[in-house]
């Protein structure tokens, strides 16, 4: 958990819920959701993060999360993107 604090700490709120991104237009909710770390999907979330935002080729966090078989982080970004 400290090391989700740490990580969290270095993106401002607004940068974290208004979609900050990388090169291919990635944003720090899709790197999360890639590589399976819920913690950082829920706290993303929470802070603002957009579920919706796609990448450069049109993809989304839950595209992201589904192409790497992570179940429990595409049912929740699909539950986040039906508020």
């Amino acid at each position: 958990m400290i090391a989700l604090q740490r990580s969290l700490a270095v993106l401002s709120p607004e940068n974290t819920a208004h979609g900050v991104c990388s090169a291919g237009g990635i944003t720090p909710l899709m790197w999360a959701a890639d590589r399976g770390h819920i913690d950082v999907v829920r706290a993303l979330l929470a802070a603002g993060a957009d579920a919706t935002a796609e990448d450069d080729q049109g993809d989304t966090a839950l595209d992201y999360a589904t192409s790497c078989a992570h179940d429990d982080i595409a049912q929740l970004l699909r539950a986040s993107s039906r508020q």
